[in-house]
């Protein structure tokens, strides 16, 4: 076996399978798909994908699939029982790569008050530190994993398949920039905390006179009473102006909502909504995300984009936050949206020779 892949099951999950499984020889992968519920629903048609359901005897077979394989594409470090397969087997860590999401590495920041949790941590620390590759979807998160965790694995630059398609962006009808309409904003991207939503609702709470309509999606990644939290008090300032999304949209509905944004802010103190924002530079709509966070640079070297930087929104009146201009943001965006754009990188990584 070449390449195992160990990934849960997630909205980019079977995008990514079946990318893989369409551009390079599915005789070469293994996808080991993990999951807490048996009854998960999985709709790829591919035979080189595996279903292991977090029992500690279903995972004999992951191990031997393990040790057998040339590479091991770790896609994210979230599951501890993944990290504790890897902690026994410290010698799978060199042919080993980490797939960066974002809130894996910057676990590192939250605070340990408990012995499980600073264990816990001991043991990230051991792996991480002993990968033998990372792969990160924007340099920055590279550079603070060794600046954390004294990473000594080689570079990678990763790219996942945006569910949003180049495809469904292209179908939509341009919105008429004549029309003196309502300006609609977008808050983050989840009802992940990291998008801190509640900072965000009091900086614009200014602009609650203007013509202004707010979204906030809110369908994942948040517990029930962070979004009540969030949603009152949304209410409180911009009463029926602020709109929460709480259900979730297939790719072609969300699109179609993402063209009908003017501005979007992102305040995630951390890489995160990278799907979201592309597709929202390909429309051309104004973006504002924080200068201090691995992304900010990785627009700009990147992709030359100067992105609007959320720290100094308090310095702009309503015009000029509003104004969005001749964005060129689409022209240079657009690579992220092909096909061979990702076959390149995931070639690259997995043409990569192990060191011995």
């Amino acid at each position: 076996m070449k390449n195992l892949h160990i990934l849960s099951i997630d909205k980019f999950s079977e995008p990514y399978i079946n990318f893989i499984n369409k551009h390079f020889n599915p005789g070469e992968h293994q996808f080991a798909l993990i999951s807490s519920k048996l009854n998960t629903e999985f709709r790829s048609k591919y035979k080189n994908i595996k279903r292991f359901y977090n029992k500690p005897f279903s995972f004999l077979l992951l191990i031997k699939y393990m040790n057998k394989s040339e590479h091991i594409m770790i896609h994210s470090l979230f599951n501890p029982k993944i990290l504790l397969l890897l902690f026994f087997q410290p010698w799978l860590l060199k042919k080993s790569y980490w797939i960066v999401w974002g809130g894996d590495l910057y676990a590192y920041m939250k605070p340990r008050k408990t012995i499980r949790a600073k264990m816990k941590e001991l043991l990230r620390t051991f792996v991480i530190k002993r990968f033998g590759h990372i792969v990160a979807l924007v340099k920055g998160d590279y550079d603070l994993a060794k600046k954390w965790y004294s990473v000594t694995g080689k570079y990678h630059h990763g790219a996942y398949i945006n569910p949003i398609s180049k495809k469904y962006l292209d179908s939509l009808p341009k919105k008429n920039e004549c029309e003196k309409g309502s300006l609609v904003i977008q808050i983050g991207n989840s009802a992940d905390p990291a998008n801190n939503h509640l900072e965000v609702l009091k900086k614009l709470k200014r602009f609650r006179e203007e013509n202004i309509t707010i979204y906030s999606p809110l369908s994942y990644a948040g517990d029930e009473s962070y979004i009540k939290v969030i949603i009152e008090e949304g209410k409180k300032i911009f009463g029926d102006k602020f709109i929460p999304l709480t259900e979730f949209l297939p790719p072609e509905e969300y699109s179609a909502y993402l063209n009908n944004i003017d501005v979007a802010i992102f305040n995630n103190d951390r890489q995160q909504a990278l799907g979201n924002i592309y597709a929202l530079l390909y429309l051309n709509k104004k973006v504002y995300i924080r200068s201090d966070t691995s992304m900010w640079s990785h627009f700009k070297e990147k992709f030359d984009i100067e992105m609007n930087d959320f720290l100094a929104i308090d310095n702009l009146d309503f015009e000029q936050f509003a104004y969005i201009g001749g964005s060129q943001s689409k022209v240079k965006i657009e690579r992220v949206f092909k096909e061979e754009y990702f076959v390149s990188i995931w070639e690259s990584i997995f043409n990569e020779k192990n060191e011995s």
